[in-house]
């Protein structure tokens, strides 16, 4: 089970493929990229990786 919340919404979030910005910046922290599941919220961005 996925720990992550959404932080809009605090809905389920998705794990997705990382853009190349976000792999250069995993580099000084290690960031996981995110999508909301929820129809109406679409969040998407990064957040810490899980442990």
């Amino acid at each position: 089970m996925n720990a992550a919340k959404c932080p809009l919404c605090g809905g389920p979030v998705q794990r997705i493929r990382r853009r190349f910005v976000d792999r250069i910046l995993s580099l000084l922290r290690p960031i996981a990229r995110y999508r909301c599941q929820s129809a109406r919220c679409q969040w998407e961005g990064n957040l810490p990786r899980p442990r």
